[in-house]
């Protein structure tokens, strides 16, 4: 049974990166490597999901025959009513991310029933209902935004175009939770800072589709990325934090195979890049390596010849002149083109073994790959490559009064993650210690001016934190996760022993935070001022009524034996209870009091404990 349900954490990958294509059904868009842990013993101790290359381009764009992600289909075929009310769900042919030429869909009943085992694979992560919620509401928004059209002013002398239409502008702002002047303002102009001003200049119609379609990229990026890390903590064992045990491990590569469609752009470049470099490992590890180590211990062997595709990863990668380089070059350039990058490909490579030539008028350039040659179009190879929200798009979204929206657009998700849980802990502290100060107040008879916030507003503020957070991530497990997904040379090692004591939140929240500079400094001077208030608000004050204990229970004066075991726990726990009901703390009415004042008393003390 545990291993159906954690089957089902990496399906609910599939339902948001899965495609229907011309020769798939159910191709993935993406790249992933699964690593599973085992103990010698052959129990499974934990996993971890690490993806790459998402297609984001088939979100807004797709070949004839092809459809979008699976999961739009699963929430608009398989959506109730009352939920095609409150995500203001269309029919899919109504939405310009999901037209196509003679589109049907003819599998309605599979699609309900996808749709149900998407919710299923949602709860098996943890998914609260509020949670699955805000996922649903931002694939509603990012399919509304391909609904954005835009038309050229025809009045007046401004230059800019008119965005609409206005249904879908007023949906937008609802499901994001944004305003609608900023939603506008943010799709139609562009705010360039110079040293001395800052520029406001209006879109060109390209150039409004374009950020219109970025914005929905990054979106659906976002969130993928946001899932990924949520299966990630919930495949995570813990018993990985507290001890250190060896493990084994096998892992499982499952990325795009070779491509090659009569019409191959910046994507199927960067597909068979990658295959270009596990046929490289392949050829290192299985034949020149091997065969080395044949040779060094005086084994009789026939070497095998096999092709070696250094050189093409090198036209691709090498620095300076590899294709890349000059790619990400001429993508900084305010004036270049796909023409002046395509001349530019050619002048470095023209006569290369790898490089094909192909005719002056056509814009397109092949290279010999080990699986034969391909032919790529170099049309939207530098728009691709800078395929990013322009900063107005990033601030409009961090306005959202949806914290879920905000935390989606972080700079850095993890940080995102970090700040929230530090923000919760010092929002929960500082309710504690309000709930401390009243207590202290009403024990002195003192009335005492409330804080400058009042603790009902802070409960509300804390609300989207709460519902975000509550049994989802600690500090410990996020740093835990993010250490083991995290690639390139600057990988952290975190197979470490992890300490068994266990730390306050405050403490374990401020050593998985990594911010630098003075903001480290002011959040470690809040939390530690937070915590010593906490106490100090917060530390009972015992009274003590005049005890007459019974002697019964006490060593015999005469004999001044001691007694032990099972009669000497007995006699210590009778002296106990004896003890605690002669305690009172302030405020509370006592055991003998009237079950209504109990009652009252329990409510005040509820109030002000709840964040």
């Amino acid at each position: 049974m545990a291993l159906e349900r954690d089957s089902l954490k990496p399906d609910l990958l599939q339902r948001f990166g899965n495609a229907k294509t011309a020769h798939n059904n159910n191709s993935s868009r993406f790249g992933k490597f699964i690593q599973v842990n085992y103990l010698e013993t052959g129990v499974v101790r934990g996993a971890i999901v690490e993806k790459y290359l998402l297609e984001k381009s088939r979100l807004v764009s797709r070949e004839n025959n092809e459809r979008n992600y699976h999961v739009f289909y699963y929430l608009l075929v398989g959506a109730s009513e009352e939920e095609r009310k409150e995500f203001k769900l269309l029919q899919p042919e109504d939405y310009l991310y999901l037209k196509q030429q003679n589109f049907k869909i003819e599998d309605e009943e599979d699609l309900h029933h996808d749709f149900e085992r998407l919710q299923q694979a949602m709860e098996m992560v943890g998914f609260l209902s509020a949670t699955k919620k805000q996922i649903f509401s931002v694939l509603s928004a990012i399919l509304y935004l391909g609904n954005v059209t835009y038309m050229r002013k025809s009045t007046g002398r401004d230059e800019g175009l008119d965005v609409g239409p206005p249904e879908v502008l007023a949906t937008l702002s609802d499901l994001l939770k944004v305003k609608e002047e900023l939603l506008v303002e943010a799709l139609t102009k562009r705010k360039t800072v110079t040293v001395n001003d800052k520029l406001i200049l209006p879109y060109s119609h390209s150039e409004a589709i374009t950020a219109r379609d970025s914005m929905a990229k990054s979106l659906y990026s976002a969130l993928f990325d946001w899932i990924v890390l949520r299966i990630n903590h919930a495949l995570l064992n813990k018993k990985d934090m507290e001890e250190s045990v060896p493990c084994l491990s096998i892992g499982v590569l499952d990325i795009f195979g070779f491509e090659d469609f009569e019409t191959n752009s910046f994507e199927q470049f960067c597909i068979n890049y990658a295959n270009e470099q596990l046929q490289y490992y392949f050829n290192q590890h299985i034949f020149k390596l091997e065969q080395e180590e044949y040779q060094a211990e005086g084994i009789t062997w026939h070497n095998i010849d096999y092709t070696d595709n250094v050189g093409c990863i090198h036209l691709i990668s090498k620095k300076p002149t590899g294709l890349l380089y000059l790619l990400d070059e001429e993508s900084n350039f305010p004036h270049a083109t796909d023409e002046t990058l395509l001349a530019k490909f050619k002048q470095q490579h023209q006569g290369k073994k790898y490089f094909v030539p192909t005719p002056v008028m056509e814009p397109a350039f092949v290279i010999r790959h080990f699986a034969g040659k391909v032919k790529y179009q170099i049309k939207d190879f530098r728009e691709k490559n800078t395929d990013h929200m322009r900063p107005d798009i990033v601030a409009l979204l961090r306005s959202s009064d949806r914290a879920y929206v905000r935390q989606l657009i972080g700079m850095d998700p993890v940080a995102m993650f970090r700040w929230g849980i530090l923000r919760a802990t010092i929002r929960g502290m500082a309710a504690f210690n309000e709930a401390g100060r009243r207590l202290a107040a009403k024990t002195a008879g003192v009335q005492r001016p409330t804080s400058r916030t009042p603790l009902g507003e802070l409960q509300r503020s804390n609300t989207p934190v709460e519902r975000m957070y509550r049994g989802l991530f600690d500090s410990r497990s996020l740093k835990f996760i993010v250490c083991r997904t995290s690639t390139g040379p600057h990988r952290q090692v975190c197979y470490l022993h992890l300490n068994k004591k266990k730390k306050d939140s405050q403490a374990s929240a401020l050593q998985s935070s990594e911010t630098t500079g003075a903001a480290a400094d002011a959040l470690h001077g809040m939390l530690e001022t937070a915590r010593i208030q906490e106490v100090r608000a917060m530390e009972p004050k015992y009274t003590f009524q005049r005890m007459e204990l019974d002697h019964t229970y006490l060593p015999d004066s005469k004999n001044q034996g001691v007694p032990e075991g099972a009669e000497r726990q007995q006699m210590q726990d009778t002296l106990q209870k004896d003890v605690m009901r002669k305690i009172h703390l302030p405020g509370s009415t006592g055991s003998g009091g009237p079950p209504h004042m109990e009652r009252r008393y329990f409510l005040e003390m509820r109030q002000g404990c709840h964040l």
